[in-house]
């Protein structure tokens, strides 16, 4: 039981004064004991606040580990010359290099064929061409843009294309120090404002690599002779077995 200070005994006269300063007595005395708990239990709460904000870039799901890429800007290379070769832009990655450009003789020579225009090159550390792209033809863009990550040998490179409207991107796929093309991504979303590359979603999941899209609508074939708008939801791109193909194109609307 609560023994009272002597100082405070005058004070209180009679039962219900009694019985209200032993109820406050224990009231402080209840706080002073469960406070450690109510502060482990706010901790606990930000603590779970802080891991829902920032998502993990590998994800688990019923197919297994999920890999999520972001988008990350590489160092770029200034004044860099080419033998027969106009140099647009030029990114480090890693020893190698990776360049946009044109072959300088389409400024003289009337084109034999569709394979002139803006072309990637992947160069190794010698300056080597180890890999060659298809040329872009008369597109008014072809941007490379870039996505890795820390879980993931692989980086994918998206060229952005594009008119006077965005008309999809080529994919190119850097691993071990080697360049391959993956396909054409034929889509883009439905804001005219919005580029490809800037509703883009890469995944990577059992070899698999999966792009989707940040949009509630889609435009697939941009500029084509099939150019229809479609729903988003299902739609995506598969990477496997180095081939790109396009899953889930719903109704036209």
């Amino acid at each position: 039981m609560l023994r009272m200070h002597k100082s405070i005994k005058h004070i209180l006269k009679g039962p219900s004064k009694v019985g209200l300063f032993l109820f406050r007595q224990r009231t402080v005395l209840l706080f002073i004991v469960l406070c450690p708990l109510l502060l482990s239990m706010f901790e606990l709460n930000d603590w779970a606040q802080t891991k829902k904000e920032k998502m993990p870039i590998v994800q688990v799901s019923k197919q297994g580990k999920v890999i999520r890429f972001k988008r990350y800007q590489p160092k770029s290379i200034a004044d860099l010359v080419l033998q027969e070769f106009h140099v647009e832009q030029a990114y480090a990655i890693a020893e190698n290099k990776v360049i946009i450009g044109y072959h300088l003789k389409e400024l003289t020579e009337e084109p034999m064929s569709n394979d002139w225009g803006d072309r990637l090159l992947f160069l190794n550390a010698k300056n080597e061409r180890v890999f060659t792209s298809l040329a872009s033809g008369d597109l008014y863009l072809y941007q490379p843009y870039f996505f890795k990550s820390n879980h993931s040998s692989k980086i994918i490179v998206v060229c952005q294309m594009g008119f006077e409207y965005y008309c999809g991107g080529d994919v190119f796929i850097i691993e071990n120090g080697q360049m391959s093309a993956a396909g054409y991504l034929n889509i883009e979303g439905i804001d005219p404002e919005k580029p490809l590359v800037d509703i883009l979603n890469i995944h990577e999941s059992d070899d698999k690599l999966t792009f989707t899209f940040r949009a509630d609508s889609l435009i697939i074939d941009p500029g084509g002779e099939t150019e229809h708008i479609t729903n988003a939801s299902g739609i995506r791109y598969e990477y496997e077995r180095g081939e790109l193909v396009l899953r889930g194109d719903g109704p036209l609307r």
